[in-house]
């Protein structure tokens, strides 16, 4: 974010957050420092800048006249800064030390243009060159010195991205932003990914991965809230459904050492990932101005708690790199006379050897790693939703400084320009619209979902900028799409109020049909049962919606929408993350929590309320229950086995090809990939690849009332299907068993054939 911050502004903030800060910091250099276990440090570094034209040259507008008066002043201030300072920080290091940065695309892009165009006097000419030599200078692992981390090339807030269920903005802000890192440096970026803003949520962690990235890093706040025994002073407080992590009973200064100072897995959807976890107070103190010593302090305070050698703390600070104190002086007090003289210090002084500076990626290949970890309590944590802190907001879990929920907010306006231009760009890919015309529409929506472009609500330098371009996309699709309308309405998850439900909760969405929608029911389900359907209102502003929900029961509660436009195209949308209902608004919830990332509960009881097949004459089973959600989770259930039989759901991405039935069973099967099998014998299920291969990750079944079971079907195939096909077949329940039965269509043969699927 372009947060032109003062210093004083930074020490208000850490103060207000630290109210005995002047005792705090006097009593911090009585620790220890004795312990042989080394105290690791790293650091990383934010750049950013927005695209100030978005419709043009960055240089043709400062030379227009036209520019805002600060705006000339933003690139003279930062010269140092970006050509010089980082890289120069980062060839000072030695071994196991390096430097993590992370530069958004539009900054480079822009940097590139004041470059070639020599503005100001050819200031920023050569700008890359020290960035190259960086680079270039490996540490000892063989990994660059200046470690450029993955990013969004617009700077965007991913979790509010990820909302739409449309992934194609999101891929396409990492791998544009890949695709210049690669072209100006030589480098690709990772393994390491910074979410913007620090914004967070479980939810985007398959992403990541299927992006290639092994790690992120997560705000301090956020790990806390997520922990039983931390008393937040923020509101809301967490939601008892992101309070899972056990209390450390280690709490110093606010804090668990071992949950601040270590990374972690977090698993969402079958899906892994470290995060390192960033302190948020040193980071602060390192934005509004402090000293080599306070930093040394902090550290001699916190080794006494770091006693396990297999486990050695890591502080991990992140901040931007070119406002507040960062780019005092020029940028010389904070990187000369601050990290530069850091590194001289401990590695001058014997008595503070145990301080190391090293890069992220040689500590997990080095020092620890959690995802190796099978004994520590902690190697595996929850996180709840949220940011760094801003200038307006603690980094809330509504992320309320781009998302500000309430119906008339500037941000609420903007992101309504978005469902549209999203529905717009679904609509022309179904329909087949040049991939040229695609791309562009996809630039301008990327564009738009520049944070900045919703950080400073009421100056309409920014109000005016993300509907803008999103128009810009809606206008350019619109004059390719035709009468054919395929496509279901968009929605996004906007926010609920309250956070935390007492008698009703109040969900909005933002919901769009280039046609219309025809209607907008929410499934609510307490417990995993389905409780009711809700029918939603209309806010007449924003393409908002609001259902308004009875939460006078505890429990969990989760929340489907189903959105039909006047075509009759529908959609299940599964994104509005569930909540617990808590007399009292506290407490702890009830067990087991759903699995992280999938909105079904495995206990052998229905999670849909309806059956998507039926074939009463079946003599074995009549029911086939089937959902597959748009981030491509399928669901399915069915009656489950008796004691003479085997049940078998079988799922095809219609594969043309005949293939021996599972489990030695007589017969051939039409197509199939993935089945789900129920042991008639003894009551068992799991799901299985073609082939008998059982699946561990991102796949759940159970049998009770039912035999239900879900799989992640983009986790195996890369991306969400399109169709899919599914069928129950029975069979006897001893090797060389016969097909005793097929739900859909049977032709009383021996094999199952493609017409005997159906497409849930």
């Amino acid at each position: 974010m372009n947060k032109i911050l003062l210093t004083v502004l930074f020490s208000i903030i850490t103060l207000s957050l630290i109210p005995a800060y002047t005792a705090f910091q006097a009593e911090i250099v009585l620790g220890k420092q004795e312990s042989e276990v080394p105290f690791y440090v790293s650091w990383i570094i934010h750049i950013h800048q927005p695209l100030y034209n978005e419709n043009g040259s960055l240089v043709e507008l400062l030379n227009s006249g036209k520019a805002p008066e600060w705006l000339p002043n933003v690139w003279s201030s930062r010269v140092n800064v970006y050509k010089n300072l980082i890289p120069l920080t980062a060839l000072n290091m030695t071994g196991d030390e390096a430097l993590q940065v992370d530069i958004t695309g539009s900054l480079i892009q822009q940097l590139n243009e004041l470059d070639s165009s020599g503005w100001n006097n050819c200031i920023y000419c050569g700008w890359k060159d020290k960035w190259i030599q960086a680079v270039n200078e490996k540490t000892s692992i063989g990994l660059p010195r200046l470690r450029i981390l993955g990013a969004g090339y617009y700077h965007p807030i991913f979790p509010l991205i990820y909302r739409s269920g449309i992934i194609d903005d999101f891929r396409n802000q990492v791998l544009k932003h890949r695709s210049i890192i690669e072209g100006n440096f030589g480098v690709t970026p990772g393994p390491g990914f910074f979410p913007i803003e620090e914004s967070f949520t479980p939810e985007i962690i398959p992403i990541l991965a299927q992006l290639g990235f092994q790690w992120t890093v997560v705000d301090s706040e956020q790990v806390l809230r997520a922990t039983h025994g931390y008393n937040s002073n923020f509101q809301p407080q967490p939601n008892p459904y992101d309070v899972r992590n056990p209390d450390p009973h280690d709490w110093e200064w606010a804090i668990s050492p071992q949950l601040v100072f270590r990374p972690h897995v977090v698993e969402y959807n079958g899906y892994k990932m470290v995060v390192f976890v960033r302190y948020r107070h040193m980071s602060q103190a390192e934005m509004s101005g402090t000293s080599i010593d306070y930093l040394i302090s902090q550290i001699k305070h916190f080794q006494q708690y770091n006693t396990d050698p297999n486990r050695p703390f890591i502080m991990v600070i992140v901040h931007d790199g070119e406002n507040g104190w960062p780019n005092h002086n020029n940028g010389i007090d904070y990187y000369v006379n601050y990290l530069t003289e850091f590194l001289h210090k401990i590695h001058s002084d014997p008595q503070l050897s145990f301080i190391k500076v090293i890069g992220l990626d040689e500590y997990l290949a080095k020092v620890y790693d959690p995802r190796n970890d099978n004994d520590y309590q902690y190697a595996k944590i929850w996180v709840e939703p949220g940011s760094w802190e801003t200038m307006g907001t603690w980094g809330d879990p509504y992320f309320a400084m781009w998302n500000r929920p309430t119906t008339d907010s500037a941000d609420q306006v903007r992101w309504g320009y978005w469902v549209k231009a999203l529905n717009y760009y679904e609509t022309a890919k179904d329909n087949g619209v040049d991939e040229d015309v695609l791309n562009q529409a996809l630039k301008w929506i990327m564009i738009g979902e520049s944070s900045d472009y919703y950080y400073w609500d009421g100056n309409r330098w920014w109000d005016v900028k993300a509907p803008k371009v999103f128009n810009y996309a809606s206008e350019l699709l619109s004059q390719y799409i035709g009468s054919t309308d395929n496509t279901p309405p968009t929605i996004r998850y906007a926010w609920r109020d309250p956070y935390n439900p007492s008698t009703t909760v109040s969900i909005y969405i933002q919901a769009y049909d280039i046609n219309g929608i025809a209607s907008l029911k929410a499934y609510v389900y307490v417990d995993n049962r389905f409780e009711r359907v809700v029918d939603a209102s209309s806010i007449d502003v924003n393409n908002l919606y609001v259902f308004d929900i009875d939460t006078s029961r505890d429990g969990l509660y989760k929340v489907i929408v189903e959105a039909i436009d006047t075509r009759g195209n529908s959609v299940n949308y599964t994104l509005i993350r569930p909540f617990y209902r808590v007399s009292g608004g506290g407490g702890a919830p009830p067990t087991p929590h759903p699995t992280p990332g999938v909105p079904f509960v495995m206990d052998g009881k229905l999670d849909l309320d309806k059956p998507f097949y039926t074939n009463e004459s079946g003599k074995y089973v009549k029911h086939l229950w089937a959902m597959l959600t748009r981030d491509g989770i399928l669901y399915v259930a069915t009656e489950p086995a008796t004691r003479n039989v085997d049940v078998f759901i079988f799922v095809t991405l219609n594969d043309n090809d005949m293939y021996d039935a599972p489990w030695l069973k007589e017969g051939r099967v039409y197509g199939y990939k993935y089945y789900l099998g129920n042991e008639g014998g003894n009551g068992w299920s799991g799901w299985f690849k073609r082939g008998d291969e059982q699946l561990s990750n991102g796949a759940g079944s159970a049998v009770g009332e039912v035999l239900e079971g879900y799989i992640n079907l983009t986790m195996y195939i890369g991306s969400p299907p399109d169709h899919v096909y599914v069928t129950v077949a029975v069979y006897e329940t001893s090797d060389h068993g016969v097909l005793l039965q097929v739900l859909i269509n049977d032709n009383g043969d021996e094999d199952i054939g493609q017409s005997e699927y159906i497409d849930p």
